[in-house]
């Protein structure tokens, strides 16, 4: 073998050596590069255990309503949660060793039977109100989630457990106002408090004012009376729920409803039995007499605008459109029903005619 035979295998034999030294670096290299980069993608954000933690029950269908228990049954230390041990010698595992929502939705139902049974932890109560509730200023930790028998139109499939903080889907920051959407069940069921009384109320107060769009006077005592009631037993319904203590008392509810809306009643026919003597020395009744088949359809328009755009739809296009229907529809039909009436004069009516009044009267005659 000559010099140069010997060169080139002695460069193959270097390359050869180099890319073997080059593939073991990378063997060893590549898994601390992953090792690094998973670790930065997986790093928390710096937990503050001084920050108070407030937790949102959502329904999301305003007219749902409960009572919750919220029990404390775990700390968390910026790593994991974990039971305490108060409710640990209960369980045959700690929370973070439960890798599987099953194992999480079985844990908080074995919990939902032992509290407060065996053991009784710390606890808030959460008014589930217009489908929403809160529980504010809590510390961190692992809270089980449990409904009362209370009064409630809505039902819990299961109880669950909320972990407070906690995290954005990027994981970049903690979330201290932790928002939960739990799976629930309709039940039907009527106690007087303002998700239930409220949309019948409307109801009431929408069908009142169609009667006095369309029908007018004749329908003028009925509509004064039945608004009056209402809207006085709503106000003060208002203001009993102003009272500490009174909030979720629905008894007093429907008492101080029923005290306000007899009162409105009274004070309502009080107001008109005043008014109606001004009325009547300047002889404005004929005048309102004559032109309340319009005034009343405007009135019911109105009111019927206001309920709908308020309460019930969005578009105020359409509650226009629909309310000047109904303000033109009651104009025709209430002076269709004006020109059929037959009208009966008293003495006092006969005495304040004017001259042309009785002409026209002779005329009828």
């Amino acid at each position: 073998m000559n010099n140069k035979e010997k060169n080139k295998l002695n460069i193959l034999s270097f390359v050869t050596h180099l890319l073997l030294a080059c593939a073991i670096l990378l063997c060893f290299i590549f898994p601390c590069i992953k090792s690094a980069a998973a670790g930065n993608e997986n790093e928390k954000p710096e937990f503050n255990p001084d920050e108070s933690v407030d937790i949102v029950i959502d329904l999301q269908d305003e007219t749902r309503f409960m009572t919750l228990t919220l029990y404390r049954i775990g700390d968390y230390d910026g790593e994991r949660f974990s039971y305490t041990d108060e409710i640990l010698r209960f369980m045959d595992k700690d929370y973070y060793k439960l890798s599987r929502e099953t194992e999480k939705q079985s844990a908080a139902e074995v919990l939902s039977g032992l509290i407060p049974k065996e053991t009784e932890p710390e606890s808030f109560h959460v008014w589930v109100s217009g489908g929403k509730g809160e529980a504010e200023g809590l510390s961190s930790g692992l809270y089980l989630v449990v409904q009362n028998k209370k009064d409630q139109n809505a039902v819990l499939e299961k109880p669950f457990i909320v972990e407070a903080p906690g995290l954005s889907e990027d994981k970049t920051e903690y979330l201290y106002d932790v928002r939960v959407f739990p799976k629930w069940d309709r039940e039907i069921w009527f106690t007087f408090r303002k998700e239930v009384v409220h949309p019948i109320l409307l109801a009431a107060v929408l069908a009142l004012l169609v009667v006095l769009c369309l029908v007018g006077a004749k329908s003028l005592r009925v509509v004064l009376v039945g608004s009056s009631f209402v809207l006085s037993g709503l106000l003060g319904m208002t203001l009993v729920s102003l009272i500490d203590g009174f909030e979720y008392n629905f008894l007093w509810f429907f008492v101080v409803f029923l005290i306000f809306a007899f009162l409105g009643v009274g004070i309502m026919w009080g107001i008109i039995t005043i008014l109606s003597v001004p009325v009547k020395k300047i002889h404005a009744d004929s005048f309102l007499s004559k032109n309340l088949f319009w005034i009343t359809a405007l009135a019911g328009a109105a009111g019927m605008f206001y309920v709908l755009s308020r309460f019930l739809l969005e578009s105020m296009a359409v509650c226009a459109v629909i309310s000047v229907s109904a303000f033109i529809l009651g104009c025709i039909l209430q002076k269709l029903q004006k020109k059929k009436e037959v009208h009966f004069y008293t003495y006092e009516d006969l005495i304040r005619m004017s001259p042309k009044e009785e002409d026209i009267l002779d005329e009828i005659k």
